[in-house]
């Protein structure tokens, strides 16, 4: 991964993303304990590392990570991705937690964005930007994935509570 991270540096690119899911809908894969043991170190390194190459470090996760926010937060992480809604993670209440620590991406619920309706999808990105954007830390997005099946019009919609409340 960090040889990947040269390269990408080498080529332009100022992030790298690790996907490495650590939760599913209903809680961590692993407990506290085990994740301060097993994961922790090596994302630690992998984000001081980039860090060190002048790169953003990104985690995606899925999933209810609601006890794993300060650890993360603490490894150096620069952003954690895809904030679930679906396995009850408050973008709002996150942001309290560990917001001043880490950007927080997401938060756009994706089967939301795929069956719509487009009224809902506005008023729930226009919601998330009043709520999220003061102060910095936040980056609309999807929960995850948009999904292929996804409506261009729906993904528009989005964009279009993004351009109209997003930028003060």
């Amino acid at each position: 991964a960090l040889e990947r991270g040269k390269r990408l540096r080498d080529l332009g690119v100022e992030a790298a993303f690790c996907a490495a899911d650590l939760a599913d809908n209903h809680g961590p894969f692993c407990n506290l304990e085990q994740m301060e043991r097993f994961v922790y170190p090596y994302l630690q390194k992998w984000a001081e590392e980039l860090r060190e190459m002048g790169l953003y470090a990104i985690l995606h996760t899925d999933g209810m990570i609601e006890p794993l926010l300060e650890t993360l937060a603490d490894s150096g992480i620069h952003a954690l991705q895809a904030l679930d809604p679906v396995a009850g993670m408050d973008i709002r209440k996150v942001k309290k937690a560990v917001g001043g620590r880490t950007c927080l991406c997401g938060n756009v619920d994706c089967g939301l964005l795929e069956s719509g309706p487009a009224d809902k999808i506005y008023q729930t990105t226009r919601d998330l930007l009043r709520d999220c954007k003061a102060g910095g830390g936040f980056v609309l997005g999807a929960s995850n994935a948009v999904f292929k099946e996804t409506p261009i019009a729906y993904y528009r919609t989005m964009l279009k509570a993004w351009d109209e409340h997003g930028v003060s």
